[in-house]
């Protein structure tokens, strides 16, 4: 036992010598003996002990240690410090010994840019869920449990505290965000796999689909449609991550961290929230109605759509082609009569293939899944087409986000209907 821990805690807690010993020595017989005297103290002093813990005492907390560097810490301690947020990651659930709650990690830096994780748990995670931890930002955390050292990792308890602060109060350099934000619109020009983070509102939301993976593993997909004042673009989020992408709603803006570029063979682009990405709602907004695409929901004209950029449209059928299942595969994605991966699994999608215009010019356009099926049962059409029944689509209006793109045979410029918004 030091002498200094030994004065610290017979301070903080008003006890004389010897009722701290008494206190070891009953700590001691809870931990059937493992736990010598000298650890004991250590753990009165992080607030171990039961009862009133040192950490009440602001002074002794900001006493413990005043970290400049994070390579200063000793573990077991407590310590103080300010540091740049480099990475959040998701909360998650776990059940251990039959004791459930939640847990989140929190990549920090020093100014030196030695990395640390922060632990949080259960209540703490409000820190991240209010926006005090969020990525790029400076805080000041005054009395984090040291746990480890190999790797360094902080544990947030009861009485740690978080406080946001200018970039200057911790040495920080004010430009050095650890990952800039990129616009919707700036997302198809990206590589695969591309880390990003975006601002961006909230279109369309669809319900969270369970799934089970090739190697029999239960998940949770969420589908939903973000973009910026001329762009649009699906985020895609997988698993543990839905609890937070559940929260959004039409009309919100959220913060999106550490999601990635993801291209599909058909040419258009996603986005996708893993275990690895953050999702913050910003701001509540519009209604659970509002219409996607267009700056502020304004229809575009299709004489003036640009490839690869999602936009609203408001358009008339003038004709309709065909409609059919086609056989595509789960792996690469493409038709069964173009596949060449290897893949054996196939998925069946409906599709329906028309003639749109709006005035200022027509296109081809394509409806998948819901939406073929939506056009189809509005006039009593099967899968099986029949050319007749098939003019009664003509002169239908429809609001629909569409993603235009060359076609693959005709070169000229076509529209991949991504949700119909409204149907006449």
């Amino acid at each position: 036992m030091t002498e200094e821990t030994e004065q610290l805690v017979l301070k903080a807690f008003g006890w004389t010598k010897e009722q701290l010993d008494k206190a070891i020595e009953e700590k001691q017989k809870e931990y059937g003996g493992l736990a010598n005297g000298e650890r004991v103290l250590e753990m009165l002093a992080n607030g171990n002990g039961g009862g009133k813990t040192v950490g009440e005492d602001e002074a002794f907390a900001l006493a413990q240690s005043e970290l400049e560097f994070f390579s200063a810490a000793q573990v077991g301690r407590p310590a103080s410090f300010f540091a740049r947020v480099t990475k959040v990651f998701p909360p998650r659930e776990f059940d251990k010994n039959g004791r459930r709650g939640r847990v989140a990690n929190v990549s920090l830096a020093d100014w030196k840019n030695a990395g640390a994780t922060l632990v949080l748990w259960n209540d703490l995670i409000s820190l991240i869920e209010g926006r005090t931890l969020e990525r790029n930002a400076c805080v000041r955390i005054e009395n984090a449990f040291v746990k480890s050292d190999s790797p360094l990792e902080f544990h947030a308890r009861g009485e740690t505290r978080v406080s946001r602060v200018d970039a200057s109060a911790g040495k920080f350099a004010a430009s050095a965000a650890t990952v800039p934000f990129a616009a919707i619109s700036e997302i198809p020009a990206l590589s695969e796999g591309s880390e990003v983070d975006v601002v961006a509102r909230v279109f369309d939301v669809r319900e969270p689909k369970e799934f089970v993976s090739r190697d029999g593993r239960p998940g949770l997909r969420h589908w939903l449609l973000v973009g910026g004042d001329a762009a649009r673009v699906p985020l895609v989020v997988w698993n543990n991550v839905v609890s937070l992408s559940r929260k959004l709603a039409c009309g919100d803006e959220a913060r999106l961290e550490s999601v990635f570029v993801k291209k599909n063979a058909d040419g258009t682009v996603e986005l996708h929230a893993n275990n690895f990405s953050m999702i913050y709602l910003l701001t509540k907004g519009g209604s659970a109605s509002m219409p996607a695409g267009g700056a502020g929901g304004q229809a575009q004209r299709i004489a003036l759509l640009e490839e690869g950029v999602e936009a609203l449209v408001q358009v008339r059928i003038t004709r309709v082609f065909d409609a059919r299942v086609a056989r595509k595969c789960v792996k690469c994605g493409q038709r069964e009569s173009f596949c060449n991966c290897g893949g054996k699994s196939w998925r069946e999608t409906l599709f329906v293939s028309a003639v749109v215009e709006d005035g200022s010019g027509q296109k081809s356009a394509v409806f998948f899944s819901e939406d073929a099926r939506r056009l189809l049962d509005s006039v009593g059409l099967g899968v099986e087409f029949d050319a007749e029944k098939a003019k009664a689509l003509v002169g239908k209006c429809f609001t629909a986000v569409v993603l235009p793109r060359v076609g693959r045979f005709s070169g000229e410029l076509e529209l991949v209907v991504r949700k119909m918004v409204s149907f006449e």
